[in-house]
């Protein structure tokens, strides 16, 4: 019975020994900073403080992600220059003591710097190798973006905000790229577009958001294996009638709620574009161009997915074309209208549908929150 006692007695203490023991800290230092690339950086950098072994883990972080927002919480005690040294101080240091390749450099600027520092920051991220790069900044310069940005050999993921010029060097070299997004950018003009999406030969998918076009003539979007664009408008844009054009040869989904321009001629080039994406997302005054200046009415013969948003403030102006387009007859299988509100011309288009779309499986319809608050 002695032994058997001293025998529990050590398999107790034996088993406090393992619970007491750190075993995250024995692991490998890049398994750890692997580890805690997934904290906010702040955070990851904060764990040097835990003990001495932990002092340089967070130097091998591959995810850096900075937001001034977070440093600005006491604005209220700290004046905004001294909120912009503190941010700066913080990124200059965790950016000359990392010594990983990065997966991920994200940068929020919403205060006022001077472009010089955003630039050294993003040439530090380009020069790691960075995979994936988000960068929003609300400042109007004509300098930001070094030229280095659009010849970096490992970006996969670009991710632009900002109110501020996209001027695009002669040189465009993004061999690796697959997914860009452009939200509320401006391009200095027609030859910067020109030179851009060639640059980019592996594009697979695209979302222009609230861009400008004031300096545009024709935005011409050539990318031979794009497969995802996306095209949000921006009221703003009302006054600056801008030609799309797009040499998308393999584009299987399309989503657009911008104003085309009503020339027959331009209507047709993007028509040509798009003509056969597998899935099309369109807003009600792009469907009622494409019927005033298409004829007849584009067929989309591998269209199967069909979505329309109807004009929140005003009326649907919609009348059947003269012949049923091929897509309806042989393979369009789901059709979703957002924003109905039972008008006259809303009820005539789902009548049409319901009544000529021979293989359809499932047809959608979203009411107007507005209107159904009204009832």
């Amino acid at each position: 019975m002695g032994s058997i006692s001293k025998c529990q007695k050590l398999s107790k203490e034996s088993n406090i020994k393992r619970s007491e023991e750190d075993r995250i800290s024995i692991l490998p230092s890049c398994v750890i900073g692997h580890i805690i690339s997934f904290l906010p950086t702040k955070d990851a950098v904060a764990t040097c403080i835990l003990s001495t072994k932990w002092t340089h883990h967070w130097r091998s972080i591959s995810i850096l992600e900075f937001d001034d927002s977070g440093h600005s919480q006491n604005r209220n005690r700290q004046s905004l220059q001294s909120l912009e040294e503190s941010f700066k101080n913080f990124v200059y240091r965790v950016i000359m003591l990392n010594v990983s390749d990065l997966q991920k450099f994200q940068l929020r600027c919403f205060l006022d710097y001077d472009v010089s520092h955003i630039n050294l920051w993003v040439y530090a991220a380009l020069s790691r190798n960075v995979r994936e790069m988000r960068l929003t900044v609300l400042m109007n310069s004509h300098k930001l973006a070094p030229r280095e940005l659009f010849t970096c050999n490992t970006l996969v993921v670009l991710k632009l905000r900002g109110v501020f010029v996209l001027n695009v060097p002669t040189l465009v070299h993004l061999q690796k790229l697959k997914i860009l997004c452009l939200d509320s950018i401006e391009f200095s003009d027609d030859e910067s577009v020109e030179r851009f999406f060639p640059g980019c030969p592996v594009l697979e998918d695209l979302w222009i958001i609230g861009c400008l076009w004031r300096n545009i003539t024709v935005f011409n979007i050539c990318a031979p294996v794009l497969r995802i664009l996306t095209i949000h408008g921006d009221s703003t844009n009302i006054d600056w009638k801008c030609k799309i054009v797009l040499n998308t040869p393999n584009l299987q989904t399309f989503t657009y709620d911008d104003c085309l321009v009503e020339e027959e001629l331009a209507v047709a080039n993007f028509v040509e574009g798009i003509s056969k994406v597998q899935r099309l997302h369109l807003s009600d005054g792009s469907v009622e161009t494409l019927q005033l200046c298409s004829h007849p009415l584009p067929d989309f013969p591998h269209l199967t997915y069909l979505e329309l948003g109807l004009l929140q403030d005003e009326t649907c102006r919609w009348s059947p074309p003269e012949n049923v387009p091929s897509c309806l007859l042989l393979h369009l299988e789901e059709i979703r209208i957002e924003f109905f509100r039972g008008k006259r011309d809303e009820m005539r288009m789902a009548r049409y549908f319901l009544m000529n779309s021979k293989v359809l499986k499932k047809l959608t319809i979203c009411p107007d929150g507005d209107e159904l608050g009204g009832l």
